[in-house]
């Protein structure tokens, strides 16, 4: 499988029908990503702002056991719920995996996937083995300043040494958002991909529902297990002003997607952003 393809797979585009095997070369041959806005770095600050003096901040009644929303521009933080909790956080772990591998394979390399999932495979071509590919996860999570994250597999399974924090979450997303090409995966809602060969075809779904609901999110990233519970982040666009409006993070949620939903409307009527 291209690795193009084959990252695709495992950041939020799913196709439970995917076979095993080696695929000569997968083409893309339609997408649907949304029109990214420009890169924290390259946009001017502009910090949020309440809608009005003396106005309630809170969100409460959210089974979430964390929350985090952020601008990334300013690095303002909108709202926080026991953000340094450590918990499991199952499928979010691929927005790291995913930077790792983007580093270390090219874009039109084939991956053999055999009886191993697109993920644990990516981690092998990467890195030459799993162990190896997880140390180089720890490694960029310590350069990053993630201090109470620990990875144990590529892929999110629970396990005793994979956790992180919301506020260390915070740190690897706005890492991510300057690797436009990942971005470009992320904000996809399908894809449609096809082996070397044309007979085989594969349709792809997010897996990030609120996307085919509000035009203003533009990705990222689901993860779920009995454990982790729901998780989501979220990225929102301001479609009126160039750069990101905000991120959410959703940890250990009860309803991930109606959860953010509140929380996306809490934003909308408690703040503004400068023009």
């Amino acid at each position: 499988m291209v690795f193009a393809a084959a990252i695709a797979a495992f950041l939020g585009l799913t196709d439970p029908s995917e076979p095993s095997g080696r695929v000569g070369g997968a083409s893309i041959a339609s997408t649907a990503a949304q029109q990214l806005p420009l890169a924290p770095d390259r946009v001017t600050p502009r910090p949020p702002v309440p809608l009005a003096d003396g106005l309630d901040l809170s969100i409460s009644g959210l089974s979430a056991r964390a929350i985090l929303v952020k601008d990334p521009v300013s690095g303002y933080v909108l709202f926080e719920k026991k953000v340094q909790e450590t918990l499991p956080i199952a499928s979010l772990t691929k927005l790291m995996t995913a930077m790792v591998v983007n580093r270390r394979v090219q874009s039109e390399e084939l991956v053999e996937i055999s009886w191993e999932d697109t993920q644990m495979a990516l981690a092998r071509h990467a890195g030459g083995s799993v162990e190896v590919f997880v140390t180089e996860m720890n490694k960029e999570a310590e350069r990053l300043g993630m201090e109470h994250t620990s990875f144990e597999n590529p892929v999110g399974f629970d396990a005793p040494n994979h956790y992180s924090t919301a506020a260390d979450l915070s740190l690897l997303v706005e890492e991510f958002l300057r690797y436009p090409e990942l971005l470009e995966i992320v904000s996809t809602k399908s894809e449609t991909v096809y082996s070397a060969d044309r007979h085989v075809r594969h349709s792809l779904l997010t897996t990030n529902r609120l996307m085919m609901e509000y035009p203003q999110i533009v990705g990222l990233k689901t993860g779920y297990t009995a454990e982790a519970k729901g998780n989501l982040i979220i990225l929102s666009d301001d479609p009126g002003h160039p750069g990101y409006e905000y991120f959410s993070i959703v940890l250990g949620s009860d309803n991930r997607e109606a959860e953010t939903s509140v929380i996306m409307n809490w934003v909308l009527n408690s703040f503004r952003w400068a023009p």
